[in-house]
């Protein structure tokens, strides 16, 4: 098998970019130069790197062995070595890397929030983070593009995606994108302090907060507790501060059940209240009703095919 069919040049040329960071601490571009390009009669370039830290190959179906680059031109739309065009990116990171550029990041800091996005689309089933990005980036209601890479990194444990933080941070994302659609300024996944008033979304133009749950187990149980812990963000003093609850005064929740198997998973509104009510609303080891009404103004659902909003009065 002749294996640099499996990859595209530009799956190449990523893989022997992020093989240069991990080697040298920054990306080609930041040390050597726009210019910079590998070497493609370089063998021992490949050498000691573990092939699980690769983009994976589009085609592949077992792991490829020194695939050798077709095409040896730098990533770019506008740079020229020896009279060759620079290698284009693919149309969707181009639109982020120009979008986050006009808002002022860094291209080798919008390289590794793609790195790490492309990274958990790889992991979690169904990802959308590189389609968040592209989205964020030329959004100008999204305030807070500057923590993105911080938060990106903050799903990876010892080098690998952690699934379940994955999600949640995807969930943030959604959440912020929703309500931008709806013409709101928000930040998205913000910490307001160093030592608390970490805010999953908060919408500025509504003086509001919205504290965002995945919920992935089968369990009605997980329902309740991410229900009681978004209560608890909006009671619990060391959750938020008295200055944040005052800035913000509109509280809501929102729970995404993604697990078909959860007995809440694709409930009508009236469905799902009538179940919570009957089932965990002043009950022993449920949810306190005069709690969930104070505290929380609107809980957002999305589970399944619908999204649904339960308002305090609601209950």
């Amino acid at each position: 098998m002749n294996n640099k069919h499996l990859f595209t040049p530009e799956e190449i040329l990523r893989s022997q970019r992020v093989i240069f960071k991990y080697r040298n601490g920054a990306w080609p571009e930041d040390i050597i130069g726009p210019n910079w390009r590998p070497d493609p009669s370089d063998m021992s370039f490949w050498k000691g790197v573990d092939p699980e830290s690769l983009p994976k190959p589009t085609g592949a179906t077992t792991n490829p062995v020194s695939p050798m680059p077709d095409d040896p031109r730098p990533r770019g739309t506008n740079t020229k070595v020896d009279g060759m065009d620079a290698m284009p990116s693919s149309p969707k990171e181009s639109s982020i890397s120009n979008g986050f550029l006009a808002r002022g990041l860094s291209q080798s800091d919008i390289d590794d929030m793609m790195l790490y996005a492309m990274s958990i689309d790889d992991v979690v089933p169904g990802g959308q983070a590189m389609a968040l990005l592209d989205n964020l980036s030329t959004n100008p209601l999204f305030l807070n593009p500057e923590d993105l890479l911080t938060n990106l990194k903050s799903v990876f444990s010892k080098g690998n995606v952690n699934p379940m933080t994955a999600k949640n941070l995807l969930n943030e994302f959604k959440e912020g994108s929703y309500w931008m659609s709806k013409g709101e300024s928000v930040h998205i996944s913000k910490k307001w302090s160093k030592i608390s008033d970490e805010v999953d979304v908060t919408v500025t133009t509504q003086n509001m907060i919205v504290e965002c749950k995945n919920i992935s187990a089968a369990s009605a149980g997980s329902v309740r507790d991410n229900i009681q812990l978004i209560i608890d963000k909006f009671s619990v003093e060391s959750k938020l501060s008295l200055k944040m609850k005052e800035l913000y005064p509109n509280h809501f929740g929102k729970i995404d059940i993604s697990n078909k198997a959860n007995p809440y998973f694709g409930l009508s509104k009236d469905q799902f209240v009538n179940k919570l009510r009957s089932e965990m609303l002043d009950l022993e080891g449920g949810i306190s009703k005069s709690q969930l009404v104070n505290s929380v103004k609107e809980l957002h659902v999305e589970n399944g095919t619908t999204r649904f909003i339960i308002s305090s009065s609601d209950w």
